[in-house]
């Protein structure tokens, strides 16, 4: 909290205040990728660039003045208790305003984003209660009454929980102005402010489902990109070349916003064909086009059309949540992913109360919905990047430099408006040039965005009394059907990309935090305790001494860091060290191009590696009921830590055996032969060969190259395999004089040793396993 106060402070200290007074702003949160790497901040003696669980599972992060917390924050790494970050949450305050409005960060933290969302949510009460409490946060400059995301589902369950909190009722100082406004949702947070999910982000899901195979229904059409390249074709004035057309549909960067714009208005432009010539089925076709393209640009022409009145921008907005809400009526999510109907109508929510809000503080102020959302974080990321030229990764202390560079270019845009991009960005306030002040009401808005919907429905055979539905209760254009919200689905969503995380989150209780105890959350005690429990600092020294009688033997913190927590020690062995080595100017060998093997390979730290060539022991089926011991030979080392995933030469015993382990180890089984040793004791002796699975179908067929390769190993998860040390050797000619002749092949008289295990050995093998599978 102490230090959120002091985030404020420094940003906004000097921020002056605009001539109407007070303003709104919104709390935006979103994650960047870094470098992956620890660094030592020297300001703090502390150790920076650890996802958020170590502060709880590590008991200090200052380094001190000896080895004991960096050994213990490399343990807990090497055991996966705490993880290098790989990304930064960022979590930023922006003014909404036609002037400054750029994102200023007042927390940046490395994250795995392994957290839960309930930690998501007591992360922005502490911002917004650490933005009530400073002198410099909503005394100064004003509320804030929206929180910004990009869809991450995690941090929307977190929103929903906040931001669905309390319904306004009379009384409420927002009341008169939403409270004629049927079928809007009037849930908010405790201090009415609602979340916004950004524009760009609710658009490109739209193309995504569009791209899908299954499309979006509507009028009893399925239309997905192969219907779409067939009507493209028919527009005039566009080079539809067959290339251009799958480059549309199918583009390189699923990311591309503008694309994404042209591809949605496009299809707006589908409604204008002359649909004289069109048989039956292509004007069937053609009125699901029509449908679709008068929704779609409902949606974007708010925010791509700077001459829209404000008056017209809701209308437009309220006439898309209608026609959105009966198709989800009549198709349910064959029309559109539950979790992206709950993201736009999100959205619109949002601009209603944004307006609702301004007037509350201050009737004259003006509104842009084009600040609506996270876009002004995006830009602060994109700066931060470009400052590093061709290093656009960075460690989390070299982002912080970055951030305040970032920030001072934002003021010389501030100052100078026409040292930025010559073109017309609709995203910048100072383009919108017909916002209108706050004369606007909204009552009759938002009665004529539903009269044209409802218009627009029945000329296309949809009859719905939107009167009648909402009077229902608990629903609205948020929940259409009643009961849970859309929004928060656990429904498979194919509005997203494959490569983005997409996992819903778990009960309430899985991290142990309770919605109440998120809800009591207290920012004047926490500041209380935290300012109890501050001691007064003492002075570091960048060195720790090495040996204690020995003041000449002594390191540098980073460097203390940097070797201790090398990746080529086991933590985050995944990546191609030597080239991140190169590209930070790491001394890679002296005076000469070969740098020096990689610790990982040297023979005395081998111990805690399962390595390509070894052996390890798993559990494999035997039929249905029973399952046996056996011992691999280890061929394949698999990590799914990276996408695509990569092949390992060795991989890390302790990450390997993590319940959540993400690495697939296959082998070959031992083909192994029992004996009795000179003391009479049960040993079992590798055979030279490994064992063949044969599938019943390969048994009655003739056996190939291919389906043996097929069926000479099996593959196992990390969790359920057990590296084994080396296993004692045993001369071969030897073990052939125990043996029954014809037991070991012909080609084993060459082998000079051979591996053995006693019976007892793997017994105790066979037990752990199947501890551990339970």
């Amino acid at each position: 909290m102490m230090d959120l106060l002091r985030s404020i402070e420094i940003l906004f200290k000097n921020v002056s205040v605009d001539k109407e007074g007070r303003i709104l702003h919104t709390l935006s949160q979103d994650e960047i990728a870094g470098d992956g790497r620890p660094c030592y901040l020297d300001g703090t003696d502390e150790i920076a660039g650890l996802c958020e669980h170590a502060n709880t599972e590590l008991d200090t992060l200052k380094m001190g003045s000896d080895l004991n917390a960096v050994h213990a924050a490399a343990k807990a790494a090497r055991e996966g208790r705490v993880h290098v970050g790989k990304e930064f949450s960022v979590a930023a305050i922006s003014r909404h305003s036609a002037r400054d409005y750029g994102a200023k960060p007042v927390l940046i933290m490395a994250t795995c984003k392994q957290n839960s969302w309930q930690e998501n949510a007591k992360i922005l009460q502490m911002i917004n209660a650490a933005w009530k409490l400073s002198p410099y946060g909503e005394i100064l400059h004003g509320p804030i009454p929206a929180y910004a995301s990009d869809g991450d589902p995690k941090r929307k369950a977190a929103l929903y929980l906040l931001c669905m909190h309390r319904e306004v009722k009379p009384g409420d100082a927002l009341y008169p102005h939403i409270a004629g406004l049927h079928g809007l949702n009037l849930f908010t947070s405790e201090d009415f402010a609602t979340m916004e999910f950004d524009p760009k982000h609710s658009w490109k899901p739209v193309r995504k489902t569009f791209c899908s195979k299954e499309g979006i229904l509507a009028n009893g059409i399925s239309v997905n990109k192969n219907i779409l390249a067939q009507w493209l074709e028919r527009l005039s004035g566009h080079d539809w070349s067959g290339q251009s057309i799958h480059a549309l549909l199918n583009p390189k960067d699923a990311q591309h916003v503008p694309s994404t714009v042209k591809l949605l208005t496009l299809i707006g432009d589908l409604r204008f064909l002359d649909a004289s010539d069109f048989t039956p089925a292509e004007a069937n076709t053609h009125r699901a086009l029509c449908i679709l393209g008068e929704m779609f640009d409902a949606l974007l022409d708010p925010f791509i059309n700077p001459n829209l009145s404000l008056s017209q921008e809701i209308i437009q907005l309220v006439k898309f949540a209608h026609l959105s809400c009966a198709l989800y009526l009549k198709h349910g999510s064959a029309f559109m992913p539950p979790q992206l109907y709950g993201d736009l109508q999100c959205l619109v929510k949002s601009a209603i109360f944004k307006i609702a809000h301004s007037k509350v503080l201050n009737p004259s102020l003006k509104v842009f919905l084009c600040l609506l959302g996270d876009d002004v974080l995006e830009i602060l990321f994109g700066r931060t990047r470009m400052t590093g030229g061709h290093a656009s990764n960075m460690a989390i202390d070299e982002f912080r430099r970055r951030v305040g560079s970032a920030l001072r270019i934002d003021e010389i845009f501030r100052r100078r408006q026409d040292a930025g991009h010559t073109w017309k960005n609709s995203r910048n306030g100072f383009h919108w040039d017909a916002v209108e002040m706050l004369t606007i009401y909204l009552p009759a808005c938002y009665d004529e965005g539903v009269n044209q919907a409802v218009e627009f429905l029945k000329r296309y055979g949809y009859e719905i009394d939107f009167n009648e539905l909402f009077s229902k209760p608990g629903v609205d254009l948020m929940r259409p059907n009643g009961g849970k919200y859309p929004g928060v689905s656990k429904d498979f969503d194919r509005s997203i990309d494959e490569d983005i995380d997409s996992s819903q989150p778990g009960d309430a209780d899985a991290a142990g935090l309770s919605p109440a105890d998120i809800f009591r959350f207290s920012g004047a005690a926490t500041l209380a305790a935290e300012t109890a429990a501050c001691s007064t600092a003492q002075h570091h020294s960048v060195w720790i001494k090495l040996d204690a009688d020995d003041d000449r033997k002594a390191a540098h913190k980073k460097s203390i860091l940097r070797t201790l927590m090398d990746p080529t020690l086991g933590i985050e062995h995944a990546k191609s060290h030597d080239r991140l080595l190169r590209i930070r100017c790491y001394s890679i060998g002296g005076d000469k191009w070969d740098r020096a093997p990689s610790k990982i390979h040297d023979t005395t730290a081998t111990a805690h590696l399962l390595k390509l060539e070894g052996l390890f022991a798993a559990l494999v089926a035997v039929n249905e009921t029973q399952v046996a011991l056996a011992i691999l030979h280890c061929t394949v080392i698999k990590s799914h830590a990276t996408h695509p995933p990569t092949y390992l030469d060795a991989a890390p015993i302790a990450e390997l055996n993590l319940p959540d382990s993400r690495y697939e180890i296959s082998g070959q089984i031992l083909s192994l032969v029992p004996f009795l040793d000179q003391s009479n004791t049960l040993s079992w002796a590798w055979s030279t060969r490994f064992i063949r699975f044969e599938s019943a179908k390969v048994k009655q067929a003739k056996s190939n190259s291919v389906a043996l390769q097929r069926h000479l190993g099996i593959c196992v998860n990390g969790r359920l395999v057990l590296p084994l040390s080396t296993p004692e050797l045993m001369p071969a000619r030897a073990l052939l004089d125990d043996l029954a002749p014809g037991v070991l092949p012909d080609a084993a008289e060459a082998v000079e040793s051979t591996w053995i295990f006693s019976d007892s050995q793997l017994d105790t093998m066979k037990t752990t396993l199947l501890t551990r599978a339970e």
